[in-house]
């Protein structure tokens, strides 16, 4: 009787064993089985916008055959370029990452061409927001799939309108005429040879060229020769002048200041640059919420904004192109990804989805978050929206050309000087760039 417990538990070990080591190899066959690819993406805005750990376990749950391994980089978009181009220089193996669109051209000889793929998936780029695709776009090469946009547009205080008597036109029909004749009368001084106490326009402190550049399109001007990775600069053309004397005149005629913040300090009457808020933001700035939000005003050629575009890209070196691309996709197109972004508790910075479908979404799910949410899909939707430039050494240009603008300004020299020693600066630095 012994002898037989004895036997019969020396089996039931033996089988206890044995389903453990199958158990052990399904397990590992099915890990092998999985295609795993690598994302490196920015940890500042992308965890903290994008809902991106969360989006990866949704996306296992969908697809289980594909495992998604996250690399963070977090810290300024500074550092994750830093970072990125050490990664990539060194042959690391990542089959995506997330550049956004504006951040550094000489990512782009990275990037596959995802044109094919999007034809033969037929995704069209009237799928996406204006000015979107085309910031990821060289030639024929599109070499990004646009995820969200960086929400932008002018504000008016309706109040201080008011106020001065000046009934505003819709949203859709301010142009620079209009912005010019508000900074005139919004402007108030205690005396006649004071500074202003309020000013009619908040420029966002003194010349940036990032402003300038929208302007640029409004009359017609390229600063460079094409928006993505351009070659050559243009900073000196008539377009360009008429731009820039429109621009400047703002400070000229002190309707504008070198300060920063006015607008939202009460001190300005328009701003040109505004980002989505909450009501209660504006509540605790303004005491009131007579704050309107608009498409920036239409130049002597077209309005609309630069448009900031938050992207996903596949690597040329990628082993799992395909598996890659559906995880693009899947962050930039599936609706149901779209919302769960939008719900989730974290949220704290309103990026729209790039996709024109998912706006119903938005207006639905964000209204929460955004006052005056029709505004800002009427903003991102306008039709002169451009892509923002993406060009190599960006940051030096940025400075060299706001130096010389801010010279202007302060009288230290005249514009066709600054200009002249403008484009040939810039286009040293494009040389030197493309050298390198």
């Amino acid at each position: 009787m012994i002898r037989s417990c004895q036997r019969r538990s020396w089996y039931l070990m033996i089988l206890l064993c044995a389903a453990f080591i199958v158990a052990d190899m399904s397990a590992a066959a099915t890990a092998q089985d999985k295609t795993k690819i690598v994302f490196a993406y920015w940890g500042t805005a992308w965890s903290r916008d994008h809902d991106i750990v969360a989006a990866k376990n949704r996306f296992e749950a969908l697809y289980p055959y594909i495992e998604v391994e996250l690399l963070e980089i977090p810290g300024s978009s500074a550092n994750f370029v830093q970072q990125l181009k050490i990664y990539l220089a060194a042959g690391m193996d990542i089959d995506a990452v997330t550049v956004m669109a504006s951040m550094d051209a000489s990512f782009v000889p990275f990037f596959a061409d995802l044109t094919d793929l999007m034809t033969r998936d037929d995704i069209k780029p009237s799928l996406f927001l204006p000015g979107s695709l085309e910031s990821l776009t060289l030639g024929d090469t599109i070499w990004g799939l646009p995820v969200s946009v960086v929400l932008r547009g002018g504000a008016y205080n309706a109040r201080m309108l008011a106020e001065i008597g000046f009934a505003p036109p819709a949203p859709l029909d301010w142009t620079w005429d209009t912005m010019q004749e508000v900074a005139k009368k919004g402007t108030l001084y205690h005396s006649a040879n004071s500074e202003p106490t309020r000013y009619g326009m908040d420029m966002v402190g003194p010349p940036n060229v990032f402003y300038l550049y929208g302007f640029g399109t409004h009359a017609g001007a390229m600063f460079f020769d094409r928006f993505v990775d351009p070659t050559k600069t243009a900073w000196n053309t008539p377009e360009a002048r008429v731009a820039i004397e429109f621009f400047l005149s703002f400070y000229d005629n002190k309707w504008a200041s070198l300060q920063k913040g006015l607008f939202q300090s009460n001190k300005a009457v328009f701003t040109i640059d505004s980002v989505p808020r909450s009501t209660q933001w504006i509540e605790e700035r303004f005491g009131h919420q007579e704050i309107e939000f608009i498409p920036m005003p239409r130049g002597p050629q077209k309005g609309g904004f630069h448009q900031g575009t938050h992207a996903v890209e596949l690597l040329k070196t990628s082993k799992n192109k395909e598996a890659t691309w559906l995880w693009m996709k899947y962050l930039a197109m599936s609706l149901g990804e779209i919302e769960a972004r939008y719900k989730a508790p974290q949220r704290v910075d309103p990026h729209m989805s790039a996709l024109r479908e998912a706006a119903p979404l938005y207006l639905s799910i964000s209204k929460d978050l955004v006052a005056k949410i029709e505004s800002w899909v009427t903003i991102a939707g306008h039709p002169d929206n451009t892509p923002r430039y993406v060009v190599r050494n960006g940051a030096q240009i940025t400075t060299v050309a706001q130096a010389e603008l801010l010279a202007v300004v302060n009288k230290e020299q005249p514009l066709e000087s600054a200009m002249e020693r403008i484009q040939q600066q810039v286009q040293a630095i494009l040389d030197d760039a493309f050298r390198q």
